[in-house]
């Protein structure tokens, strides 16, 4: 991996648009040069939050190591990730090593804000694992935080909706039911998927035709009680049956009891691993 010592070597990686993740040996005066000349654009510098990281950089707590959010520059040298990172370098007055990425597609500038600590994480921690946890139960892989930004900012409007129609009930508010609500969102009334919610997180009925049966899987959900959705092959399945739930209260039909649903498959919009993994920017 190549190392950047100077602010001219960093100029010029991003004059000729280099493409190849980078360490940065960021002194105070390299990250004044970085701020100075291509912070353009971002929001208004949050204080807290820089003598945060100055406190952790001091403490010896700052770890440039694999997995570690990188600098963030747009194909025009805008940076759109980091700045306060780098104010928080001089504010610590010392050296700190970075990742860095240039030359990334302006699209995910604003992707970027969408999931940003910024914007949202600082009001809602459990954004992030959410994201992650319902984009690898939709496609069964494990992708990195870029992919999930596109995968987020593709399906936002359902992903939102749908986290906020569930508490944090033990066993219910995971990964495979906010997975199929987000997937049946474009296709049943909103009404009728937090009626399935509302009922999943409290247990209480609501003298509705469904009530039985969903509050028969809420218990089956947060007991973790394996028999009701073991298939002919001893393989669990749970989704199915939430599946199976959605689309039945959805057609105004009678959901007598988990064994007597039928599972039909909701699809989502689009191709998902071509949106997460956004072939056509790489």
């Amino acid at each position: 991996m190549l190392t950047v010592t100077t602010a001219e070597e960093f100029d010029r990686l991003v004059l000729t648009h280099y493409r190849k993740t980078f360490l940065l040996i960021c002194t105070p005066d390299i990250a004044r040069h970085i701020l100075e000349l291509y912070n353009a654009g971002n929001r208004n510098i949050r204080p807290a939050n820089v003598e945060r990281l100055a406190r952790l950089m001091q403490g010896g707590h700052w770890k440039c190591k694999r997995g570690a959010m990188p600098l963030k520059f747009d194909v025009t040298g805008r940076l759109f990730g980091g700045q306060h990172r780098l104010e928080a370098v001089i504010v610590a007055d010392m050296t700190v090593n970075f990742f860095v990425m240039l030359d990334l597609d302006e699209d995910l500038r604003d992707i970027e804000d969408d999931v940003s600590p910024h914007q949202n994480q600082d009001n809602d921690p459990n954004l992030k694992k959410d994201i992650t946890a319902i984009c690898r139960q939709l496609t069964g892989i494990k992708f990195g935080t870029d992919e999930e930004r596109r995968f987020y900012a593709c399906y936002k409007d359902a992903i939102d909706a749908v986290r906020s129609m569930f508490t944090s009930q033990p066993g219910v508010k995971i990964a495979g039911v906010l997975a199929e609500f987000v997937k049946a969102y474009e296709t049943v009334p909103i009404g009728k998927l937090k009626y399935i919610a509302r009922v999943l997180c409290s247990g209480l009925p609501e003298s509705r035709k469904g009530d039985a049966v969903i509050i028969k899987l809420r218990d089956m959900l947060i007991k973790k009680d394996s028999q009701p959705f073991t298939n002919e092959k001893g393989t669990l399945e749970y989704w199915p049956k939430v599946q199976s739930i959605i689309k039945t209260v959805a057609e105004d039909r009678d959901p007598r009891t988990l064994i007597d649903l039928k599972q039909p498959i909701y699809a989502l919009d689009g191709d998902v691993l071509e949106i997460i993994r956004n072939k056509d920017n790489n």
